[in-house]
């Protein structure tokens, strides 16, 4: 009886060590996955490249690449380009010269916020309230009239994303965009907006705008020339400065008119003058709310009025 269980013993014991072994082997794939799993979404929202950025300035971005394949592809901007802008006895097709926080004027700073994202101190990388409004216009528009993105949200497209219009995109650009708020300060974001941002065909932030468009460094620009300059940022590639296009000359004027009351950007005033202006923003912004809802013409062709629905 002992001699017929003891082979029956060692088979179990052996078969339980390859259990054991096969155990512990898949332990070991599900691990190293996961470690690879984990690192490569680190990778997809950018973690690394981001917490680089709190150190060391990003001087090609992804909206500079597709810039210069569109110039490329268009022989009669490539010529226009090429034959106007020399530098350092050098023609780039992408112009952009990094210029540090504390030598930005502080009114560039200023007005950057009114012009592009009013509540940048006060929202983390999203403005819900934006977004709300851009889905109902562009709903009833039927066409993308209104955008939504924070400052945030545009250094995120500017720095990693393809200027495309998919879902997939925004999903991407969403998740992002939290890293960033999360591993960034806001006058981090903010200084690699101004020295990131399209001012011109191939021209990237304020340094190369200001030289570009006024012959002269960032430092030395008057506040005409300022205004005339951050009002550019919604159509970067259509507008130059003190052109004739209506829709510009009223956003300037907005951009005027609000900045008397934004002083509250800087974080230095008091809280009656903080909620004063908050008042103001909020009537503002229904104003331009009303104003959009009255202008909009189911029955017309929103190609033709969106000219006429920028003038507000």
């Amino acid at each position: 009886m002992r001699k017929n269980v003891r082979p029956l013993l060692e088979i179990l014991v052996k078969l339980l060590k390859g259990f054991w072994v096969t155990y512990q082997l898949v332990l070991g794939i599900i691990f190293v996955a996961a470690i690879i799993l984990f690192f490569t979404l680190l990778n997809k929202v950018k973690w690394f490249e981001i917490k680089s950025l709190q150190e060391s300035n990003k001087k090609e971005t992804a909206f500079m690449i597709c810039e210069k394949e569109r110039i490329e592809k268009d022989s009669v901007l490539l010529k226009s380009i090429t034959k106007q802008r020399s530098i350092g006895g050098h023609k780039p097709l992408i112009w952009q010269e990094w210029v540090a926080w504390n030598s930005i004027p502080e009114l560039i700073r200023d007005l950057v916020i009114i012009s592009e994202d009013g509540k940048f101190y006060q929202h983390n990388g999203f403005d819900l309230n934006e977004i709300e409004y851009a889905i109902v216009a562009n709903h009833q528009l039927g066409k993308k009239f209104r955008g939504a993105s924070t400052i945030s949200q545009q250094v995120v497209k500017n720095l990693f994303l393809a200027p495309d219009k998919s879902y997939l995109r925004k999903i991407k650009e969403g998740l992002i965009t939290l890293v960033l708020e999360d591993k960034l300060s806001k006058k981090r974001i903010l200084e690699i907006y101004l020295n990131i941002a399209q001012f011109g065909p191939g021209v990237f932030g304020v340094q190369a705008a200001s030289l570009y468009h006024f012959n002269k460094p960032v430092a030395e620009l008057n506040f005409d020339q300022i205004v005339n300059l951050i009002a550019l940022l919604p159509s970067p590639i259509k507008w130059r400065p003190y052109c004739g296009y209506q829709a510009y000359i009223n956003h300037k004027k907005r951009i005027i008119n609000n900045l008397s009351l934004y002083k509250q950007v800087r974080k230095k005033v008091s809280d009656e003058d903080y909620e004063s202006f908050k008042k103001y923003a909020e009537e503002d912004e229904r104003m331009r709310w009303n104003r959009l809802q009255d202008q909009i013409n189911p029955k017309s062709d929103p190609l033709e009025d969106l000219e006429k629905l920028l003038e507000f």
